[in-house]
């Protein structure tokens, strides 16, 4: 969620909104926002019996905490309620839909009628450094010794992650959503349908030149019998996801996915903004070469979703890139196989540069500074950082929601399987509050085709993988506005030189124009933030 400055014309004619919306939030607290300092000394060990610092239950005597959060139903599934009795902790919970959610928290945090606690509203760095700087926010880091301990341990062993929800003040406002499973982290995958390769004699190419070659196979064959060229050799979400995996076979991407258009030029150890690299245009003339040969959907520079999944259960996809294998199709996703390799390009470059960062999403639970009990909220948190903490959230407890097969893996129970209100676990929805490990990651997507993809590709990730830069307010304001101009310009551009609107003797044209949009500042800007997130250690 970006932060977004709200005009007093659009508050003026939402009031009767807020009004309503507020109301359902409150927690009768009257009081403003305390400031941060008073909260610090809360966390300095007055009046703190009411908290245990480690154990169940986490405090002596019930307490309640509100909590605003984006999953329609939380408070009644089975581990929320289970985890209540385990803490002696209430969690009064408001509930707001995803759409919209930008718009309903701005006019809360607006209104200073704030929660305890926001979960689950995927702040990101840009929203802890407004409204931490606003006083809204607590900041969590002079509690970590005492009642963080799984959180302080988790920093401790991802330098990534510490550096970038460590804000400018060197505050940590917010609990990170993390991914630490190669299944998850690898990011989209390329996968092959099998019975395709096996009609034309081929296997999964090793090289960007023999993924051309297959594609051109596919395009020959009738695997419908209708006598029709309609099957669809590589198709993708959007033409962008693919590309993101591509350009890896040019070496390019290769700090991984976390900060847009920018890497590392290793030989002057500076940023580097690749889609104005000659690399690029390479890669894109490879793409261009794709869509010049019938070999792309046409579809694939529309976002399409359930399209795309239609395709699939047609039996018409013979190639495409996806998160996991089980979303290519509903049937016959079983069919797809993966890469062996990350594909070699004509340089010789090996990347699998489309792998996430560890840290998805900088503050998914949020303590607010009128909470009177930031011990406890915190606390209640942390649990879900520590191994204990991280099966049960995905797991939850053995013989009611899993149970231990016969080869000693984890299996969720009928009783789960069976559940289609999704009324048993804390994930899903908006990101978690936890730590996605591969152990127990145990749905059918996590597994087989998806499984075997993220270990072919892990040996050609890149050999460090940059969180998100973190900004200063000022920083932010200039940045904002650069880089939307740049990212749109830049994806405008690729697309017309891919299907050949533009031709590639204007791509010093291109270029020149990204400089003219200041690109110069833009890459200042993120080179000093750069530079702040190598500081911190």
């Amino acid at each position: 969620m970006k932060g977004i400055k709200r005009s007093l014309i659009m508050l003026l004619a939402i009031s009767l909104v807020i009004t309503m919306f507020v109301g359902c939030v409150a927690s009768q607290k009257d009081e403003s926002p305390k400031g941060q300092s008073e909260a610090t000394q809360s966390a300095q060990g007055n009046e703190k019996n009411y908290v245990n610092e480690e154990g169940f239950p986490i405090v002596n005597e019930p307490i309640t905490l509100s909590v605003l959060v984006t999953n329609r139903g939380f408070s009644e599934r089975y581990l929320v309620k289970e985890y209540e009795r385990m803490t002696g902790i209430r969690m009064d919970f408001t509930e707001i839909e995803k759409s919209g959610m930008e718009e309903k928290i701005n006019i809360i945090l607006a209104s200073n009628d704030l929660p305890d606690v926001f979960m689950k509203c995927r702040f990101g760095y840009n929203d802890l450094t407004r409204y931490a700087t606003d006083g809204a926010f607590l900041n969590i880091k002079p509690y970590m010794d005492n009642y963080a301990p799984n959180l302080k341990d988790t920093l401790a062993r991802y330098d990534d992650v510490k550096r970038s929800i460590t804000l400018p003040d060197n505050g940590i406002y917010g609990y990170p959503d993390i991914l630490d499973a190669d299944t998850q982290n690898m990011g989209n995958k390329l996968f092959f349908n099998k019975k395709w390769l096996d009609a034309a004699g081929l296997d999964v190419p090793g090289t960007i030149d023999e993924f051309h070659n297959v594609l051109l196979a596919f395009k020959g064959l009738d695997m419908n019998g209708n006598g029709e060229q309609d099957e669809l050799p590589f198709t993708a979400l959007e033409w962008y996801t693919p590309f993101g995996l591509f350009r890896g076979a040019w070496g390019l991407g290769n700090r991984g996915r976390g900060n847009d258009h920018i890497d590392l030029d290793e030989e002057t150890g500076k940023l580097r903004f690749y889609p104005a690299d000659e690399r690029e245009k390479e890669a894109l003339q490879f793409y261009n070469k794709l869509y010049n040969d019938g070999l792309l959907d046409p579809d694939i520079f529309l976002k399409q979703n359930d399209t795309l999944v239609a395709k699939g259960d047609q039996g018409l996809v013979g190639s495409t890139v996806r998160g996991n294998h089980t979303i290519i199709s509903t049937t016959n996703y079983n069919d797809y196989v993966p890469l062996k390799q990350a594909l070699i390009g004509p340089h010789g470059d090996q990347l699998y540069s489309g792998v996430k960062p560890r840290l998805k999403l900088h503050g998914n639970y949020v303590v607010t500074t009128v909470c009177k009990y930031p011990e406890a909220a915190i606390r209640w948190v942390d649990y879900f950082y520590g191994d204990e903490g991280i099966k049960f959230y995905f797991l939850g407890i053995e013989g009611k929601t899993y149970y231990v097969d016969e080869n000693g893996e984890y299996q969720y129970t009928d009783e789960v399987l069976n559940d289609k209100d999704s009324s048993y676990f804390m994930f899903g929805g908006t990101g978690t509050t936890s730590i996605k490990v591969d152990k127990y990651l145990i749905d059918e997507g996590s597994k087989g085709p998806t499984l075997e993809a993220a270990i072919n590709f892990k040996p050609y990730a890149p050999k460090e993988i940059w969180a998100q830069f973190t900004y200063t307010a000022e920083e932010l304001d200039e940045l904002l506005g650069l880089t939307a101009d740049i990212d749109n310009y830049v994806h405008e551009m690729e697309v017309q030189f891919i299907v050949g609107r533009k031709p590639f003797s204007e791509w010093n044209d291109y270029v020149n124009t990204l400089k003219k949009m200041d690109l110069d500042r833009f890459m200042e800007i993120n080179q000093a933030a750069y530079e702040r997130y190598q500081s911190i250690k």
